[in-house]
């Protein structure tokens, strides 16, 4: 009966484990009561870091998840360092701050009295880039590349290094985009947009013309050089990057749902556009870092030691 009491108590342990911190607690009570004798089932060890979405996470439990993995020095405890900082974790495509004006300019050509203000991509700029909406699957690959010299008669090659590619081509992430509310559809329509108009340069007699007033024509401007943040400093910081290709999915066993754009022109003007409830979005992206900046900024210590962890690289 001992060895069933305690096989018992260490499978309640570990089941209660994955039990997020603020409801493990109420579970090691109901379980002790139910159970009397072979309590408590609280693991202290046992940590759920990894099995919330990131967008979920709330601050008292993480500061208490992550404790352990934090140096217990207060002098490195402050504004910077504390989780009381308002930290967004979730993954973002944004332009360079010198690139917002040109690439929203659809809120300069509406007219300067505001009119059809509700332009496609009116979300994306005010949550400053496109976010995506559920914890995206990153898959990121390096390559080393060796050079093998054969010998006569050796019955093994000798490597000779070549060059490092830090980033294999480029990275896909994908994750799911749903529509479960207008706002949802109305910001599903617009990460739709964003992508199309971050993979098209600029082309056409209107690119000829000075359509924004700073003095430059566009024809032949490349797609803008974006920058993607997720998973905090020494995650993905500011990380230069273009947009290869994207893939989306409309899929034909979900409800599609109309989202009308416009009115408040003088020609009260609107259009409807159906999108899905549920899809799934890929985008490949690319590192973009410059010459100069690769000269002037990389440093081996200063990726292994984090002290240039703004730079973006990877």
């Amino acid at each position: 009966m001992g060895f069933l009491s305690k096989t018992l108590s260490e499978l309640a342990k570990d089941k209660i484990g994955g039990i997020p911190e603020p409801f493990r607690s109420g579970a090691n009570d109901i379980l002790t009561e139910a159970f009397p004798g072979l309590g408590p089932f609280s693991s202290a060890s046992a940590s759920n870091f990894g099995n919330r979405p990131t967008s979920a996470l709330d601050r008292a439990g993480f500061e208490n998840e992550i404790s352990q993995f934090v140096l217990p020095d207060e002098s490195t405890v402050g504004d910077n360092n504390s989780l009381e900082k308002s930290y967004d974790w979730r993954a973002r495509l944004r332009p360079k701050n010198g690139g917002v004006a040109q690439l929203y300019r659809g809120a300069k050509l509406a007219g300067t009295d505001g009119a059809f203000a509700d332009y496609l991509l009116a979300p994306i700029e005010a949550s400053n880039g496109m976010i995506w909406q559920y914890t995206p699957q990153v898959f990121i690959t390096s390559t080393a590349d060796y050079h093998p010299h054969e010998l006569v008669g050796s019955n093994y090659a000798i490597p000779s290094y070549i060059k490092t590619r830090g980033v294999d081509n480029n990275f896909p992430v994908t994750a799911p985009f749903t529509a479960n509310n207008i706002y949802e559809a109305r910001y599903l329509l617009a990460v739709m947009t964003f992508l199309k108009v971050v993979t098209k340069s600029y082309y056409g007699e209107d690119a000829l013309n000075d359509a924004d007033g700073d003095g430059f024509a566009k024809y032949g401007t490349p797609p803008p050089v974006l920058l993607f943040e997720y998973l905090g400093d020494h995650g993905f910081n500011k990380v230069p990057v273009v947009v290869v290709s994207y893939q989306i999915e409309y899929p034909d066993n979900v409800d599609y749902v109309p989202v009308v754009i416009g009115g408040g022109t003088e020609s009260d003007e609107t259009t409807t556009t159906y999108v899905p409830t549920e899809t799934r979005i890929a985008v490949n992206l690319m590192p973009y870092y410059t010459p100069r900046k690769l000269r002037k900024k990389f440093t081996v210590d200063g990726i292994a030691n984090g002290y240039n962890y703004k730079d973006g690289f990877l």
